[in-house]
């Protein structure tokens, strides 16, 4: 099988100077006065002929520099990359677009850029400025687009010129819904002809749609390569663990006994325990869960009428399920003279 790209122990590093100066004094002094910063490092990986990869992580881990030693527009400080086949990339917004030229004129440089001949540009021009849907602001100047239009007219040259590859870099985060399903199948058609694909994209929903295979990114290293639907799976894990070590450090931080935090006066929460098969805090799906609220009531409350609420969230807070003691008319059952308590049981 005809391999479109091969990378091996792929990195790319930077040189990071303190003040501008110290670049001229480098390169007089012979003397070292800058920082090494690794963006990307130890990527491995073979992408047959019609295959798809997405490309995952979070901001700073690595991916726009991966894209882009992909694309060829800048070259690795280690390791080695083959590219077989045309490629064509979006990468940055706007890039390769010279801000006073309309938007046809744009359309040609592009082109031109790809290698096609002015013949082959003028015979495909109606088709991409009818892709992008800018036919009353082609003769405009870009500048006067918004990022929305950029993106319709960048991927339209991207896709026109009959790549091989085709690498894209969020290209679709700032265009309409509209836009963004025809690009899904015009992607998915791309596919279908046998081409290859790198797709790099914070909606996770459009990577398991298209790509087969993923590459998650962390602090510049490979964190995992496989079957798209097992690395989204880590890769949300980890982002669920991310956001509870975040919470759990604010809650610490900013924490008060359940005394100090009053409603309505002296009324207050007490206690909440989980019971039932919860151990540690932890339970296993299929076993009982019990939830023992403990509220201290003042008089003044106990006219008004006091309720509880519970919600229970995954750990990136979404809220799963919610019940409340007004909602189901439960009243809250008398401990002491000015204690009340609930239990919400959820059996399975």
């Amino acid at each position: 099988m005809i391999n479109s790209i091969y990378a091996n122990e792929l990195g790319k590093a930077y040189e990071i100077f303190d003040k501008p100066i110290d670049g001229l004094k480098e390169f007089l002094l012979r003397r070292c006065y800058h920082k090494t910063f690794w963006a990307l490092q130890n990527v491995n990986l073979t992408l047959p002929r019609g295959a798809s990869l997405g490309v995952v992580g979070e901001n700073g881990a690595g991916k726009t520099t991966f894209l882009q030693l992909l694309a060829g527009t800048i070259s690795p400080t280690c390791g080695t990359i083959e590219r077989n086949g045309r490629t064509s990339a979006i990468l940055e917004l706007g890039s390769g677009f010279h801000p006073e030229l309309s938007g046809v004129e744009n359309i040609r440089l592009g082109c031109a850029m790809f290698g096609l001949t002015p013949s082959e540009t003028e015979k495909r021009l109606p088709e991409i400025i009818a892709f992008s849907e800018l036919e009353k602001f082609v003769d405009r100047p870009v500048r006067t687009y918004s990022t929305g239009m950029y993106a319709r007219l960048a991927f339209s040259v991207s896709t026109s010129v009959n790549p091989d590859i085709l690498v894209v870099d969020e290209a679709l985060s700032v265009g309409d819904q509209h836009f963004q399903k025809k690009c899904i199948d015009h992607m998915m058609a791309f596919l279908e002809q046998g081409n290859t694909l790198i797709f790099c994209t914070h909606n996770l929903y459009f990577i398991q749609q298209i790509c087969d295979q993923c590459l998650w990114l962390r602090n510049g290293q490979p964190a995992m390569l496989g079957p798209t639907m097992e690395v989204i799976e880590e890769y949300q894990d980890y982002a669920r663990s991310r956001d509870a070590d975040t919470e759990s450090v604010s809650l610490q931080s900013d924490s008060v006994p359940p005394e100090g935090q009053r409603f309505g006066g002296e009324t207050h929460l007490r206690e909440v325990t989980l019971g039932g098969d919860c151990r540690d805090g932890a339970i296993e799906t299929g076993q009982t869960l019990k939830i023992r609220v403990v509220a201290r009531v003042a008089p003044a409350a106990k006219v008004e009428g006091v309720h509880v609420g519970i919600r229970i969230c995954r750990n990136d807070k979404l809220v799963c399920y919610g019940v409340s003691t007004e909602m189901d008319n439960i009243e809250l059952q008398p401990l002491t003279d000015n204690d009340y308590g609930v239990s919400f049981v959820v059996e399975e």
